[in-house]
Parts: structure tokens; C-alpha cells; sequence
């Protein structure tokens, strides 16, 4: 957790990047996406007290009933996202959406930073530094939703690889709240 937030601040200070680079491409979507149905289901959510160290905000364990529902088997690439960005509806809108906070264009080529580099967009990795809001009109724009985190859990929990993951934080529709039970700690602020 503290590492993440160290690369985070890393990366908006444009620092020169402290760790031989592992994750700056995604591995290229080796299929066509398609849409991985789930029937209506039943999942667990949250730790079993006793099972090691958790956070307070997967506390405790409960079950909580899914619908059925669709899921794309990929993230959005880069390559999806900038045509969405490129669309006319997108440019002839009130307010379009901005490219994200780390890409650039320099000429006709689109440029991402990563940390103190400035590098060739690759169209084929997961699209990453895009905010909620931006998120959301992308997914009107295709009429698809954001999936639940419940949804999510449930499409990276399977054994079979359905899912071809980015290896980033996913958006999700749900808010964070609290789970039946919950109790604050290691401090009252933490997450509330």
C-alpha cells in the first residue's frame, strides 16, 4: 500500500523512475474482447475473522446476491479510449473529455509519461490515469456501464482465464461504504 502510494507521488512529480520498469506496458490483449456472461449468483464478500491481516474495510464476511450480468473479458485499451476521445460526439459536446492527465501529442503521435519519460502511446495496453466522471461518459458513449465491485471480484475470482487482467486499479460504479459490522481501525479516520 505504501509503495503504491510512493509511485504514485513518483509518477506526478515526474521523477526519474526508481525500479526497473515492470508494468509501464500492459501486456498487448492477446484476444478479440468478448462479453463473459455470469448468471444470478451468490458471492461472499469481505475476511472471515481470524484469517490473517485485513484492512477494516473488508470487514466481516457476508453474502450478497449478484444479478446476471455481462462483463467485457478485457480492459479498455488505449486504442478504445482515444477514439472515444476523437469521436465526433465527444468533440461536438458541451464539455468533451480531455485526454488523460499523462498523455500528450506531439504532432500526429500520441505521447504518455511515465514517470520522468515521455513515451510512444501503446494502443494495445490498458488505458490508466482516467477519472471517474471520464470514465462514466466513456461508457455512455458505448451504452455499457461500469461493472459493480462485487461484479468485479466475481469475474477475477474464476479459475479459468476469462479475464485478461491490466494490472492496474479497476473502475467500479459501487461507492465505498462500509460492510455489516464494520468497526474502524488501526485509527477512527482510516475509512471513514
Amino acid at each position: 500500500m505504501h509503495n503504491e502510494a510512493f509511485a504514485y507521488m513518483w509518477q506526478t512529480l515526474e521523477r526519474l523512475i526508481p525500479f526497473a520498469p515492470l508494468s509501464h506496458i500492459s501486456l498487448p490483449n492477446r484476444d478479440k474482447q468478448t462479453w463473459i456472461h455470469f448468471p444470478k449468483t451468490t458471492i461472499q464478500a469481505g475476511s472471515e475473522p481470524g484469517s490473517g491481516f485485513i484492512f477494516d474495510n473488508e470487514k466481516w464476511a457476508h453474502s450478497i446476491e449478484l444479478p446476471a450480468f455481462d462483463i467485457a473479458s478485457q480492459p479498455v485499451t488505449n486504442a478504445e479510449y482515444l477514439e472515444f476521445l476523437e469521436s465526433s460526439a465527444n468533440l461536438s459536446s458541451v464539455k468533451p473529455v480531455t485526454p488523460p492527465s499523462y498523455w500528450k501529442k506531439d504532432g500526429e503521435k500520441w505521447l504518455e509519461r511515465f514517470f520522468d519519460q515521455w513515451l510512444p502511446l501503446n494502443p494495445a495496453s490498458a488505458v490508466r490515469h482516467v477519472n471517474y466522471v471520464d470514465a462514466e461518459r466513456f461508457c455512455k458513449h458505448y451504452q455499457v456501464r461500469l461493472p459493480s465491485e462485487h461484479e468485479l471480484a466475481l469475474l477475477m475470482s474464476q479459475t479459468e482465464l476469462m479475464w485478461q487482467p491490466s494490472d492496474l486499479w479497476e473502475w467500479t460504479s459501487s461507492t465505498f461504504a462500509p460492510f455489516p459490522g464494520f468497526t474502524a481501525d488501526p485509527y477512527s479516520d482510516y475509512s471513514k
